[in-house]
């Protein structure tokens, strides 16, 4: 069954639609409801204090935010050539270790604010073309504020994109500024936009963590101790295949591959900050 997803056509398009609608298919057996937590915004807050929506629409939502940010990530992988040849394998491990997490069992700010924050990482992977350079920084920067927005623990890619850009080009002063200032307008609106509705709460902000999300982990059963582990051996690989990732890939590929393990070192220290 897995050669279906050797390729990057319509058939792996369509087997990621049915794998998601699979992995999440247990929404509608066991029904998961989320619930608001300290690692979330504001905005997480006011969006999801009124409940989760019925089970059908938790399941179809859930399931197409997997899907495309699936795809999202496919088009990652196959457009900067971070593999030998096009293929849908790195959406289908991406869905399956969705199933491991608590945030993406059901639709959650963290899986709301991942999509977005794969739209910045789209961006940033752009500038390296001449076209466009100060718009697609710009967009970056909003990206990772609106990811941001919906779940704070997210604010340390704005570290990670700030690195990718300086390994990617020449960053200049002005660029850096434009991609600071792109940040800091979407809270501008936002916070605007709560003070209007009268949701701005200073006293409910300084109560938000953007870190430590390991502090909240629950294990429960044996289930949770097996997809901790499972992960913790996933990083582990990837971690000591770095040098055989790097083989006999152009020098541009090698930049964004070093990215993503900066993502990826970001986002351990992010678990226990």
């Amino acid at each position: 069954m897995i050669r279906f997803f050797a390729k990057n056509d319509i058939v792996t398009i369509i087997g990621l639609l049915l794998y998601a609608l699979i992995i999440k298919g247990y929404i509608l057996f066991y029904p998961t409801l989320y619930y608001p937590n300290e690692l979330d915004s504001l905005i997480g807050h006011v969006f999801f204090s009124f409940g989760n929506g019925g089970l059908i629409t938790r399941f179809i939502l859930t399931s197409l935010f997997i899907f495309t940010q699936a795809m999202q990530i496919n088009s990652i992988a196959n457009d900067n050539r971070m593999y030998h040849s096009q293929s849908g394998f790195a959406g289908l491990f991406y869905i399956l270790l969705t199933s491991l997490a608590p945030e993406y069992m059901s639709i959650s700010p963290a899986l709301v604010g991942m999509s977005f924050l794969l739209l910045a990482i789209q961006s940033v992977y752009g500038v390296n073309k001449k076209s466009n350079v100060t718009k697609k920084i710009f967009n970056a920067s909003v990206m990772i504020a609106i990811a941001t927005i919906f779940y704070p623990p997210y604010a340390i890619m704005f570290i990670g994109l700030f690195i990718e850009l300086i390994i990617l080009r020449s960053f200049t002063f002005k660029e850096q500024l434009q991609y600071v200032v792109g940040f800091l307008v979407m809270f501008w609106i936002t916070g605007v936009m709560l003070y209007y509705f009268d949701q701005l709460s200073f006293e409910f902000l300084s109560a938000i963590s953007i870190g430590g999300s390991l502090n909240l982990l629950i294990i429960e059963d044996f289930i949770d101790i097996a997809g901790m582990f499972l992960i913790s051996i996933l990083v582990l690989y990837v971690l000591l295949s770095y040098y055989g990732y790097q083989k006999k890939k152009e020098v541009e590929t090698r930049k964004k591959i070093d990215f993503l393990y900066w993502i990826l070192i970001l986002s351990l220290v992010g678990l226990l900050v």
